[in-house]
């Protein structure tokens, strides 16, 4: 069996191939943003464009061994989701004080993810309302889900460049 050398920058629309490749390496190839929501803001994750992603990792997350680029491509989506999901965890946020924005930086891989949490625009703390949950809970006369939503909404795709072989 030959290795033919591969170079391949896909986005998530063109992925295809079942053909059995070795990768050495996986990077992000242009920035991928995320979001996740609650009743009263919103939460934004961008993965960094030419983040290497750990192929050791990839692995580990895996319950049978990754064996094609869409194998990777699965694998590399469970792995942010699953990091992503992390960090809704780790960065508290106490609404009874939170006014109107937050943003920071994660380290992730050989990068810096970008977080930026948002009040909705409805609920933007002004001259009456000191808290985007006072204000919410004005207008819809009850209290907000503050609780980030399960779903993963992406503002763009997932494009990923792989390096490696194509067995043959």
């Amino acid at each position: 069996m030959t290795n033919v050398p591969i170079t391949i920058n896909v986005d998530e629309n063109e992925l295809n191939t079942k053909e059995k490749v070795n990768i050495k390496q996986i990077k992000i190839s242009s920035d991928y943003k995320i979001y996740y929501t609650n009743d009263l803001a919103i939460f934004n994750i961008v993965f960094k464009k030419n983040t290497n992603l750990s192929l050791d990792v990839l692995v580990s997350l895996s319950n049978k061994k990754i064996e094609t680029l869409e194998e990777y491509r699965c694998a590399v989506q469970c792995y942010i989701i699953t990091f992503s999901q992390m960090i809704l965890k780790k960065i508290p946020i106490e609404w009874n004080e939170f006014k109107n924005y937050l943003s920071c930086q994660v380290p992730f891989e050989n990068s810096l993810i970008d977080i930026n949490i948002n009040v909705k625009e409805e609920y933007k703390p002004n001259e009456v309302y000191e808290t985007a949950k006072e204000k919410f809970i004005f207008i819809n006369n009850k209290a907000p889900e503050e609780k980030w939503n399960d779903k993963l909404n992406q503002l763009t795709s997932l494009d990923l460049g792989f390096e490696g072989f194509v067995r043959k």
